[in-house]
């Protein structure tokens, strides 16, 4: 008897005591022993700290800030052992300090960190980690672009997502999902008014030996007769390295490519940068000279940390000014112009619609039509019809828009999809340089330790992995080697 009230008081003391352990590592009642490994967004309070100027070989923090650090961190440590995940770790130093980790961010960190290995010490700081969905959205690779340094970037994309979707022989690599590249062609079809251009494009093309094939209407109707060629006056075929992939699935397998390489994937929220004052570097020592030298992080739980850097590279996307702002110590920084603007697409059924002939669809007039797999879906939207959208809440979809205004452009385009049903919608926010459409790309000219990568408008996916690359050129070789893409500098605005 008495054994047996030992027994059932030390299993209710054993249960009690693991309950304790999962509240105090996960943060909240766990007693189902649910997932809790998926990333949550967090909504970060609207905090700006000032800018504050540091002295040369002065400490900044006293003994005792940094022993509440070192015990917190300790404690950190703690819970993440209890619940069997990695210990945190937030850098002090990093040599090169990424703000933004999407496909831009990532791509930035894949390509300092293959050039270097681990020797390189590289952070990216993130508002949100990205969702582990298993499928995402597909995103097109295309060469049919308007100038000769983004036909480059295009190029070496082509090479970089056919790799990435290789598989992979390294044992230090987790299991990579697939990135589903599916080889496909675009057509890019214009008006009287844009003959001229098409035929320059083509003489770019060919100087630059790509495959591709120019095209009067009646060849187009010839060859896809369920498209309106009415309005068209010549259509540009390309044949050669283009298709549409995952986008999740291609980002997760970057990341983990980098993290691979010794790179820190790290949540958090800058709030605001210390400065160094060097002017007794400077020529000119009269003139008082400051530079960014530490980042200031809100993690989620609301602690502020900081991490000096050597480099950072902002690519924080449409929040680029919000990070811009924070280095306008002396209101000598000017925004840049980079504005929020919504995208919307819809994802359609049309039985009766075009076949596995169907290349991406681009017509002069903004409108693209992109078939999906095999069964029946497609996905379209205009992307000259971009709307400024300020507003911190997640963006929605217009319903009227696609009766109103895409539907009449589609239809007339291909006139088979009379009849189609919207399945689904999707509105995205894009970074968008007002200034002239292109990328923004290199060091600012203030600050040579600053260096800024956005504008990408909707060709994020197809122009990172070369702005990446070039991005990793400045910081090892203060110069871009395998493409040049002085033309994008921030000097030009």
């Amino acid at each position: 008897m008495m054994l047996r009230v030992f027994i059932q008081t030390y299993q209710k003391n054993t249960a009690s005591l693991s309950s304790s352990i999962r509240y105090v590592s996960t943060g909240i009642r766990n007693s189902s022993n649910q997932d809790v490994s998926e990333p949550k967004d967090v909504v970060y309070p609207d905090v700006r700290l000032p800018p504050r100027v540091l002295q040369l070989g002065v400490p900044d923090e006293s003994p005792f800030v940094r022993v509440k650090k070192v015990m917190k961190l300790d404690y950190d440590r703690f819970c993440a052992n209890l619940q069997g995940k990695p210990p945190p770790r937030f850098p002090a130093q990093s040599d090169i300090l990424v703000i933004g980790g999407g496909i831009v961010g990532s791509s930035i960190a894949y390509h300092l960190s293959d050039k270097t290995g681990p020797g390189l010490n590289v952070t990216v700081i993130e508002r949100n980690l990205p969702k582990k969905k298993s499928v995402g959205g597909i995103v097109d690779l295309y060469q049919q672009v308007l100038s000769q340094p983004n036909f480059e970037m295009t190029q070496y994309a082509a090479e970089f997502y056919r790799s990435l979707g290789l598989p992979q022989d390294d044992p230090d690599l987790p299991s990579l999902p697939d990135i589903n590249f599916n080889v496909n062609s675009s057509l890019l079809i214009s008006s009287n008014n844009d003959a001229g251009a098409i035929q320059d494009l083509s003489d770019m093309y060919r100087n630059l030996k790509w495959n591709h094939q120019i095209s009067t209407p009646a060849i187009l109707q010839q060859r896809f007769p369920w498209l309106n060629c009415d309005g068209i006056n010549v259509g540009c075929l390309g044949l050669h390295k283009e298709g549409f992939f995952d986008e999740v699935s291609a980002l997760s397998t970057i990341r983990a490519k980098a993290e691979k390489n010794g790179t820190t994937f790290l949540q958090g929220n800058v709030i605001g940068f210390d400065f160094v004052d060097i002017s007794c570097f400077a020529t000119n020592s009269m003139i008082r000279t400051l530079t960014p030298r530490k980042a200031v992080v809100q993690t989620p739980n609301e602690d502020v940390l900081r991490c000096t850097f050597g480099y950072i590279i902002i690519a924080a996307g449409v929040k680029i000014n919000e990070v811009v702002n924070l280095l306008n110590i002396d209101e000598h920084i000017e925004e840049l112009p980079i504005l929020p603007q919504k995208l919307t697409s819809f994802e359609v059924e049309c039985t009766s619609g075009p076949g596995l002939e169907m290349p991406l669809i681009m017509d002069s007039s903004g409108l693209r039509v992109r078939r999906n797999g095999l069964l029946g879906t497609y996905t379209v939207w205009n992307e000259k019809d971009l709307i400024d959208y300020e507003s911190y809440e997640e963006p929605k979809v217009d319903d009227n828009y696609f009766t109103e205004k895409l539907y009449p452009q589609l239809i007339h385009r291909i006139p088979s999809f009379k009849d189609c049903k919207v399945l689904s919608s999707k509105a995205r926010i894009v970074d968008t340089n007002l200034w002239d459409n292109h990328l923004l790309v290199g060091p600012t000219p203030r600050y040579n330790n600053v260096l800024i990568a956005g504008g990408f408008c909707n060709n994020d996916y197809l122009f990172a992995p070369a702005v990446g690359r070039g991005i990793a050129e400045l910081c090892l070789e203060n110069g871009f080697d395998e493409i040049d893409l002085s033309c994008f500098r921030l000097e030009r605005i």
